[in-house]
């Protein structure tokens, strides 16, 4: 991966669960941290090779990032009024350098 290719700013985004004074539940999305990122919507042709893999969801964009400890599928990323959900995380030839994202946008 060039780092030249790293032109997106995006926001990794945690969820945090709050019970109100009267017992219901709430969900805040709150921003973890800015990195340098590149995405890459999926063409129909990856999405059937993601989908022979086993990953049942829909899987609309990857994203490479630098490797970072703590990223799981429980956050998201932001990128600007776009949200991604984050299915999987991938060690890129598991050399703790790069991180492949796959996601699917949040069309709602």
């Amino acid at each position: 991966m060039r780092i030249g290719k790293l032109n997106r700013e995006i926001t990794i985004q945690y969820m945090t669960v709050t019970r109100d004074s009267v017992g219901g539940l709430s969900t805040t999305w709150n921003d973890e941290d800015q990195v340098w990122a590149s995405i890459e919507p999926l063409s129909m042709g990856a999405r059937e090779y993601y989908a022979a893999q086993q990953i049942q969801e829909k899987v609309t964009h990857r994203i490479i990032i630098r490797h970072r400890w703590g990223l799981t599928s429980k956050k998201r990323i932001s990128y600007g009024t776009r949200m991604f959900e984050i299915i999987s995380v991938v060690d890129i030839e598991e050399k703790h350098k790069w991180l492949l994202l796959i996601c699917r946008e949040d069309e709602s």
